[in-house]
């Protein structure tokens, strides 16, 4: 752990990421986490631009939501999260070359005693 999921606003199907740009931000998030190999993973979800939108906005095509779901063991304190949050939209958004301001960073509950991995509970 930590699991990154990535939830893509998208304009058509060209704007998919590539599999090096992808092992790039895994690799970066792992230094920034300090995870043994394989231990941080990341993975894309694509959502139509048609099936999303924001309260009385129109959004412009320079707009490119990019929602970030961590889920990590435990949450640091409060100050530190803060600072992760920050620090996740400026990688998160110069790797997948997208707005910052609309890299959004969403953080669950703690993992502990709620995931498990080949079965096996995260005690």
């Amino acid at each position: 752990m930590p699991i990154v999921q990535l939830e893509l606003v998208i304009r058509g199907n060209f704007e998919r990421i590539s599999g090096d740009t992808l092992q790039g931000l895994a690799d970066e998030l792992g230094e920034y986490f300090q995870t043994d190999r394989a231990a941080t993973w990341v993975k894309v979800d694509y959502l139509p631009f048609e099936q999303y939108a924001e309260n009385q906005a129109e959004l412009g095509g320079e707009v490119k939501p990019t929602l970030v779901y961590v889920l990590k063991y435990r949450l640091p304190p409060r100050d530190r999260l803060a600072q992760e949050a920050k620090d996740l939209a400026r990688i998160v958004a110069r790797r997948l070359q997208r707005p910052e301001e609309n890299t959004h960073i969403i953080f669950e509950p703690d993992g502990v005693g709620r995931v498990a991995f080949g079965g096996e509970l995260v005690t």
